[in-house]
């Protein structure tokens, strides 16, 4: 082999090496996102009042009347817990400031409240992943256009797994 030709393939492994290693660190704050998810809510400032918050998303739709009314009860623990977990844009002053992990995070976080809690009740409503994610594009229409457009890729990668 040439030198040239050694060269090169010096150059593309070590190209190849450090993609991998820059994924690989990618990946791992995700990780790392992911078991320390939610944690607080089995923390004792959270966890009685999310026991309430928990019944009241299993008998109520998401967003109706009922569902809000009985969040607004435990508003105390709601916004405790937005202030500790930065993968809720109410922890932001200006939604705009999240993080990339943070909305990947969020998605994933919307994607589970919609199977654990309105999946299977929605589902002879007819309410679908997609029509979720409109509500929650409503509510959260503070977001910037390039934060949405990261939301609905990640929407669109959790679809395909529902």
């Amino acid at each position: 082999m040439s030198d040239e030709a050694t060269t090169t393939l010096r150059t593309i492994t070590a190209h190849i090496t450090l993609v991998q290693d820059g994924i690989d660190l990618v990946c791992d704050v995700l990780r790392r996102r992911a078991k320390m998810h939610d944690i607080s809510k089995l923390s004792p400032a959270e966890f009685d009042g999310f026991v309430r918050i928990n019944k009241a998303a299993r008998d109520h739709a998401y967003g109706s009347d009922a569902y809000k009314a009985a969040l607004n009860q435990e508003r105390g623990t709601i916004d405790r817990h937005y202030d500790g977990n930065p993968h809720h844009p109410e922890h932001w002053d200006q939604p705009q400031e999240m993080s990339l992990f943070d909305i990947i995070e969020m998605v994933c976080d919307w994607h589970a409240a919609w199977k654990v809690y309105s999946g299977e009740k929605t589902a002879e409503a007819g309410e679908s992943w997609s029509s979720s994610m409109a509500k929650q594009r409503k509510r959260f229409d503070a977001l910037s256009p390039s934060q949405w457009w990261v939301i609905d890729e990640v929407a669109a990668l959790l679809e395909k797994q529902a």
